[in-house]
């Protein structure tokens, strides 16, 4: 990874690349939209390969927020932190996007735009698309999930938005494997939520595709593979902080609707 920083006619950058090449050319291309202050979320072809470019302006209450963020924690931007996780979740062994390039534009009052590059994953639906178009391999698929989540818990490795929107479903001869998206919140630094969170993100819609029976069995995945890395999970505990979270983001949904992306109010049984 190359960081550095330097400046253009629209502000002071922070910036991030798999190489120089990347960095430039991911510059060229974002520094159009952070001089209009747009937001941005599209497939472009880069060096002969198609890439996905998302980059969005700073203001307001989220200005306010990554400034006291990045200056008193001393956090990275959420496209820089994502930059970092990503590269840290495919040098661990799991699966992500390759990120190319991210970038954080700064001025006199803090923090004004930000954006981030990544390959493009080919054919690999979203776990819930995966689980509406075959509702039959919910429990094989939640369960595989569930080993790598383990696997990324026992390492230290929060997500914080892992829900399965965030999931893509990439199918190989081997089995389907799971690729982790969205991954700025969390990470390997402390975090204010834990693994229970996680799975509260996981399980909030699960009974739209898992009776009781099977949501237990995936849970109970999770627990056997962090006992196979020599952690020794309570059960019970667990399922009581991962009922706690659920019902947590269930009243936020209740507040406000529109956090649902379309899918119908969580019950409150699981």
């Amino acid at each position: 990874m190359i960081a550095r920083r330097g400046s253009d006619a629209v502000g002071a950058w922070r910036l991030m690349g798999a190489d120089e090449v990347w960095l430039e050319r991911a510059h060229e291309l974002a520094g159009p939209f952070a001089a209009r202050g747009e937001t941005v979320g599209r497939f472009v072809v880069l060096r002969g390969e198609t890439v996905y470019l998302k980059g969005s302006p700073l203001r307001g209450k989220a200005h306010l927020r990554h400034l006291l963020r990045s200056r008193l924690l001393r956090l990275p931007l959420p496209r820089l932190a994502e930059f970092e996780n990503l590269e840290w979740l495919r040098a661990n062994g799991f699966e992500a996007p390759r990120p190319l390039a991210a970038g954080a534009l700064f001025g006199h009052f803090g923090p004004r735009w930000q954006y981030l590059l990544t390959e493009r994953v080919e054919g690999a639906p979203t776990l819930r698309e995966a689980l509406d178009a075959e509702p039959s391999r919910a429990q094989p698929l939640f369960e595989g999930l569930l080993t790598e989540v383990a696997r990324l818990h026992a390492k230290g490795f929060v997500h914080r938005d892992l829900y399965p929107r965030n999931v893509l479903v990439r199918e190989t001869e081997a089995g389907p494997r799971f690729v982790l998206l969205d991954a700025w919140r969390g990470g390997t630094r402390p975090q204010a939520r834990g693994a229970a969170y996680d799975l509260g993100c996981l399980f909030l819609h699960a009974p739209s595709w898992l009776g009781p029976a099977e949501t237990r069995a995936s849970l109970d995945r999770y627990v056997k593979t962090r006992a196979d890395l020599g952690e020794v999970i309570d059960l019970a505990r667990l399922r009581d902080a991962v009922d706690g979270e659920r019902r947590a983001q269930r009243q936020r949904i209740e507040r406000k609707p529109a956090l649902a992306r379309g899918l119908p109010l969580p019950p409150e049984s699981w």
